[in-house]
């Protein structure tokens, strides 16, 4: 568990706002867009599936928020961030080559690259604070040579 003053606490936050107001801008997209998510099985499932990608990120920040801080969970939270950033600016390509989607695909992508950077510190943190272990503190290591060699 991670002190509540640990640096992956206040990281786990900023990433869970980030990612909810992702989560957030492509739920508004569906909600206000029913025609195209019933006339497009793969728009519709490509929206579904970044909604819940930035829903899933955003439980993690909460986890490392809360002080869940492992190696697994800081890998699967930076491998998530960059799925969703790499779909998210693919998405801008793709809607620019067409000429099609104005700012709301280029806003997803900021989002996402903003979770990106947030979910790398995050991870930094949390598996700083996981390394140390509870109420253990890291000092500075110092080689030494005893002059001793072994043959």
């Amino acid at each position: 568990m991670l002190a509540r003053d640990h640096p992956g606490t206040r990281w786990g936050w900023a990433l869970a706002g980030a990612a909810l107001l992702g989560a957030a801008n492509v739920g508004e997209f569906i909600a206000s867009s029913p025609a195209l998510m019933t006339s497009s099985a793969s728009r519709a499932a490509g929206s579904y599936l970044g909604a819940a990608m930035f829903a899933a990120l955003a439980g993690l920040g909460v986890g490392a928020a809360l002080g869940v801080a492992n190696r697994i969970l800081a890998a699967l939270t930076r491998g998530l961030a960059v799925l969703l950033a790499l779909g998210s600016v693919f998405l801008v390509a793709v809607h620019a080559a067409a000429r099609v989607g104005g700012l709301r695909p280029a806003s997803v992508a900021v989002l996402a690259l903003v979770a990106l950077g947030l979910a790398w510190q995050t991870a930094s943190a949390c598996q700083r604070g996981a390394d140390s272990g509870p109420g253990t503190r890291v000092a500075p290591s110092r080689p030494t040579d005893s002059g001793a060699r072994i043959p």
